[in-house]
């Protein structure tokens, strides 16, 4: 038990309700919507959080989506985070444990940031990260902004990951920022820089960069290399790199734009490419060494040679390359979908005319039935696989009161001589009652230093009504995974808190708004436990 132990308070995070109305489905009559003003609001804590972790999670249903069948052998895991192979493919290294280096300090860096990213990767790609794609998106998050925590001055807080830009027409927008940055060469320029509301935000824009405006992805496909994915990301113009040696060799022209630019075009572009896309990925290879010993995870991938990647990018791309990534043949930029569906509705009108006064069993009839159970059981497995990865939420306050009751299972309907007659059957479920009150509605207009402060009517941009959102979108989804026509699976809440997990459903959930203190709001609920584990924890002792 210690492992999930280790797991929940490792994904458990401060997450936007987004992320839970994105992941979970509900009742038709629950509608959700990001505030469009959010952009413009900086969310403050109350206060720094301290004590024991109290979580709430979510486990699906315990189904798996074999074939046509529903399969209710299968275990899941409790926070979704994908296991590591157990051993390095061909072409990959096994990773070094790097957990206790540095105190353990960067080891808990990149162990947080990975929920962030496993969050944007399926949010931006619709699918899990391969290891190879998760290591890398880790290793250019760090190079690039230490995970946004590397900035100064205006840009701190900004949850900007991969150091983007803002595009030219809103330089000035309310969501950048002015500040300074260096081209290939190494000479500053002023620049706006892109903010964003969470780090689940700034990583999913990153994710973007990096797999969908690239094609990065090709390059850690299978018998890929990092040396393979930094060459496709220079070509594809993500970062320029430095190159004193070839400068220094063939003059400054070879580290300038020209370079960037044009890769091939002389001997002296050719050697600062070659320079900078090797110290690229030696630093990617050292990165991800880190971030994989960090995480536990078996191997890092392949560094590659450049002779390799260059073979590689020519045949896959050609020369100079493509930029931005080619348009897949299902891509609406493909053809024209009003026409295509047009098309479609006639001919689904013209096989349905045909199964009129048809037999039940008809081939026609049939292969429709088969259709819509092969489409039910995709949607089944695509609800089912994005409820595996909604991860825990972790309190910014804890619970003011947390008890949990039991209670016997008595009858006393018979009645003898001397009054009713009690008999005791076991145990009833255990009841969980739980209250608490969220902290201060605090934020900051990024327009206005001085305000809001502290204010009710600016609640949906602070951190506390945020986090108390989310914990409200876990009570209404309550385990259960809801498609259209009322069709539903039931899983199960968790809750974590004091080294215990305690499995089951809310019964009610209640909030309250007081005169006397109007600038937070207090809850309470109930929670039926259907199992309960005690987690084992490393102790030691002087």
């Amino acid at each position: 038990m210690s492992k999930v132990l280790e797991q929940i308070e490792i994904a458990s995070g401060y997450y936007s309700p987004g992320i839970y109305s994105n992941l979970l489905t509900f009742f038709g009559n629950l509608g959700t919507c990001s505030d469009p003003a959010s952009v413009s609001f900086i969310p403050l804590a109350p206060r720094p959080p301290g004590g024991l972790l109290f979580a709430v999670g979510i486990l699906p249903p315990a189904v798996n989506v074999t074939g046509r069948l529903l399969d209710r052998t299968t275990s899941i895991p409790i926070t979704g985070v994908p296991l590591s192979p157990a051993a390095p493919k061909e072409g990959e290294t096994a990773a070094k444990d790097s957990s206790t280096s540095d105190g353990g300090k960067q080891a808990a860096i990149h162990r947080a940031a990975r929920a962030a990213l496993l969050i944007a990767f399926r949010r931006v790609m619709g699918r899990d990260p391969t290891l190879d794609e998760l290591l890398y998106a880790h290793a250019i998050g760090y190079l690039e902004t230490r995970y946004g925590m590397g900035w100064h001055g205006p840009m701190q807080g900004s949850n900007n990951w991969g150091a983007v830009h803002c595009p030219a027409h809103a330089q000035n927008g309310p969501n950048c920022i002015s500040y300074q940055d260096s081209d290939s060469a190494g000479k500053p320029f002023k620049v706006s820089f892109k903010k964003y509301a969470t780090a689940e935000d700034g990583a999913a824009d990153l994710i973007h960069n990096i797999f969908v405006q690239r094609e990065t992805a090709k390059g850690l496909a299978e018998g890929g290399s990092i040396m393979k994915a930094s060459y496709i990301m220079r070509r594809q113009k993500y970062y320029g790199g430095y190159c004193p040696k070839a400068v220094a060799k063939y003059g400054a022209a070879a580290g300038g734009v020209r370079s960037f630019q044009h890769p091939d075009k002389d001997d002296g572009a050719k050697a600062c490419a070659e320079e900078a896309i090797s110290a690229h990925a030696n630093l990617v290879h050292s990165l991800e060494n880190d971030v994989a010993g960090a995480n536990g995870d078996s191997y890092i991938t392949g560094l590659g040679t450049y002779e390799d990647a260059a073979n590689f990018y020519a045949s896959t791309f050609g020369t100079e390359g493509a930029i931005g990534g080619a348009v897949g043949a299902d891509s609406v930029s493909s053809g024209d979908w009003n026409d295509l569906g047009s098309k479609n509705a006639d001919k689904a009108l013209t096989e349905q005319g045909k199964l009129q006064e048809s037999p039940l069993l008809s081939s026609k009839l049939g292969k429709a039935l088969l259709a819509a159970q092969l489409d039910q059981v995709k949607r089944t497995k695509d609800a089912i696989d994005k409820m595996r990865r909604c991860p825990p939420l972790a309190m910014r306050i804890n619970p003011a009161s947390f008890s949990v009751k039991g209670e016997k299972i008595v009858n006393d309907g018979n009645w003898g001589r001397n009054g009713p007659i009690i008999e005791y059957w076991g145990d009833n479920q255990d009841k969980i009652s739980g209250s608490g009150k969220i902290g201060g509605f605090y934020a900051i207009d990024t327009a206005n230093a001085n305000g809001p402060g502290i204010t009710r009517w600016a609640r949906n941009f602070s951190a506390s009504w945020q986090n108390f959102q989310a914990l409200y979108l876990l009570y209404r989804s309550n385990g259960a995974l809801f498609l259209k026509d009322d069709f539903s699976l039931v899983g199960s809440v968790y809750i974590y808190y004091d080294s215990a997990i305690y499995i089951g459903s809310f019964d009610s959930f209640n909030m309250t708004e007081d005169a006397n203190t109007p600038f937070t709001v207090e809850y309470s609920f109930e929670f039926t436990v259907r199992a309960a584990f005690l987690l084992d924890q490393n102790f030691s002792y002087a």
